[in-house]
């Protein structure tokens, strides 16, 4: 039972509670997400972030998960725009998070349940997340410019 109760308050903790993702599916399927993860930062000094896929089943639970990118920040171009690497440190700690992604269940145009395939979300890494706004990567040299 302690361990239940442990596993609760976590998920109470570090789960967020959002209302305005709005998802469609290809076949007119909508849903909105209900609760996510903040995924735990993996062992690395890297930024970046990991694109994953999954089917919205007609309860709103994901299934089929699977990793399409893991890219890490490495530098700024001339335009100011990061330039990303793929790496493979993001993926562990986004498909252990989608594991508690959930949606409410998806309905068609006339209201009857249905399921959404290939769906995209992308969980963001950063790790100097309170001297941006909003969640854009500032590199460690930036970083150290700043303080």
């Amino acid at each position: 039972m302690k361990f239940y109760k442990s596993i609760f308050i976590t998920l109470i903790f570090f789960s967020i509670s959002i209302t305005s993702d709005d998802v469609e599916g290809f076949n007119g399927c909508k849903t909105k997400l209900a609760q996510v993860m903040r995924p735990e930062y993996p062992r690395v000094n890297y930024q970046g972030f990991a694109l994953i896929k999954f089917n919205i089943e007609e309860s709103g639970k994901v299934t089929k998960t699977r990793v399409v990118d893991s890219s890490c920040a490495m530098t700024r171009n001339k335009e100011g725009d990061i330039e990303y690497k793929k790496c493979p440190y993001f993926k562990q700690t986004s498909i252990a998070a989608s594991k508690y992604l959930m949606y409410k269940p998806p309905l068609d145009d006339s209201g009857r349940k249905c399921t959404i395939t290939d769906h995209s979300y992308k969980y963001n890494y950063v790790i100097y997340r309170d001297k941006v706004n909003g969640n854009k990567i500032l590199l460690r040299e930036e970083f150290q410019a700043i303080q």
